[in-house]
């Protein structure tokens, strides 16, 4: 059995094995200095090489405010629970660096400042769609928790907007039951933007099929459709082979799992 060396620190993704004189050093992906091959000196370099980038990219006197939206209508956990990595100190160190003075807690992310970016969010949407014809997307998935959630986005030819997001619960996903949502959904749309439905687009699951079918029976005036990504997904599953499936996996995992040629796809990617 092989035996496995000694982990790659994690630290050197964000620089590039060179050999400098017979020597092995480390070229910095942000600023291209060269530095000693030793994990501390790199972490020590790193803290200053993006302290003195941000400073450079936000000048002391025009600091831009940062705010976070977050629809918290549909989870179980408390919203002050949910920002509780701003209590971290990495957290609070990173915004010290972009705004030197301003010290956001839990309670201030979770309180008033989620409710000024939401209803300020709300706004911008509604302005935007307000009397547009658009088309209602819904989706379903696990989150990462494994709890099942539907989601409804509509598109108004430019972009798209967010909508909502249902935790189902125990409620199985029927056709009955995605079809009252899509149906709640339109009037929320409505109702909050301004706006009025023309369209409903899903996957292609047996019961999104018969979700549609029924939409259709309710407002004959609606055009449903299949999603087009999701066919040519479920096309290009059929039509290619297995063996350049795995093929293409292997070199996935190649890359993810090695820092050095990791770091230069990087690189190459934000060169192109």
């Amino acid at each position: 059995m092989a035996q496995r060396g000694r982990p790659i620190d994690s630290v050197w993704k964000f620089f590039i094995k060179v050999e400098d004189g017979g020597r092995i050093r480390a070229k910095c992906i942000k600023c291209s200095a060269m530095i000693s091959a030793k994990a501390g000196r790199l972490r020590t370099h790193l803290e200053k090489c993006s302290q003195s980038q941000l400073q450079d990219n936000f000048p002391k006197d025009d600091l831009p405010e940062i705010s976070v939206p977050f629809n918290s209508s549909d989870t179980k956990i408390p919203p002050e629970k949910r920002f509780n990595l701003a209590e971290n100190d990495v957290f609070k160190k990173t915004i010290s660096m972009l705004r030197p003075g301003y010290t956001p807690t839990r309670k201030s992310l979770a309180g008033g400042l989620l409710d000024k970016t939401f209803n300020e969010v709300t706004t911008i949407t509604a302005s935007a769609l307000e009397g547009k014809d658009v088309t209602l997307v819904q989706d379903g998935w696990s989150d990462i928790h494994n709890s099942p959630v539907i989601a409804h986005c509509v598109h108004s030819r430019e972009r798209f907007y967010f909508l909502n997001s249902v935790d189902t619960g125990s409620y199985k996903k029927t056709a009955t039951y995605c079809t009252s949502l899509a149906i709640e959904a339109s009037k929320e749309a409505t109702d909050k933007f301004g706006c009025k439905v023309v369209a409903v687009v899903a996957d292609n699951e047996q019961k999104t099929q018969s979700m549609r079918s029924k939409l259709k029976l309710l407002d004959s005036s609606l055009s449903v459709y299949d999603c087009a990504s999701h066919l040519l997904n479920l096309l290009g599953k059929d039509i290619t082979p297995s063996q350049i499936i795995s093929h293409i996996i292997e070199i996935n995992k190649y890359f993810r799992n090695h820092h050095n040629p990791g770091a230069l796809l990087s690189a190459q990617k934000r060169s192109l």
